[in-house]
């Protein structure tokens, strides 16, 4: 799903504000789960998804906030500027730190 077609879930509409404060409080906790329509099933080619990821780390970090969406996010709803940036270190430092990269 992408960015721009987002829509909260029912499930983030009655928890997601709780649920975004802890994790940007907290960080992205160890074991929690995969949305289904987001989980990889196929195999892919490590360099060419680590230079996907370099790419869009580089974009994310020179467009600035401008570069952010304004969408929704789907499970945790809207979001500032400040709060997807963080998300997105989270997330990418949670990844990071499962696969001791």
């Amino acid at each position: 799903m992408s960015a721009e077609n987002a829509r909260q879930t029912l499930v983030g509409r009655i928890f997601g504000g709780i649920a975004k404060r802890k994790i940007l409080r907290e960080g992205v906790p160890k074991g929690i789960p995969t949305d289904s329509k987001r989980k990889v099933a196929d195999q892919r080619d490590f360099q060419q998804e680590k230079t996907i990821l370099e790419r869009t780390l580089r974009h994310f970090f020179e467009s600035g906030p401008a570069g952010i969406t304004e969408q929704p996010h789907d499970f945790f709803g809207r979001m500032t500027a400040q709060e997807w940036a963080r998300l997105q270190y989270l997330h990418t430092d949670h990844h990071f730190r499962q696969f001791s990269a």
